[in-house]
């Protein structure tokens, strides 16, 4: 179980959402156990395919929703693919 989910909402930003995930990483300590949660709120193919290659990374995980849920169903639906304490 991880310590802390954290989820971000995507809807046509990919390059917010790379910025904000590149900052989690690169000031996010060794010591905390998380995973990143992107909940894609159904952005076009073109913005989704420029964040789906951060699967690759062990704590990430995508969510693509065929449908825009607003901010809180797309976060409502991160959580329920979260593993964490908080």
């Amino acid at each position: 179980m991880k310590d802390i989910s954290v989820i971000i909402l995507n809807y046509n930003a990919s390059e917010y959402t790379k910025k904000c995930i590149e900052s989690i990483i690169r000031n996010t300590s060794d010591s905390i156990n998380y995973e990143i949660i992107i909940v894609d709120n159904n952005s076009t193919s073109l913005e989704y395919d420029k964040i789906k290659n951060y699967t690759e990374i062990e704590n990430i995980k995508i969510i693509r929703s065929k449908v825009n849920l607003g901010f809180s169903g797309g976060n409502t639906l991160g959580f329920q693919f979260s593993d964490s304490k908080y």
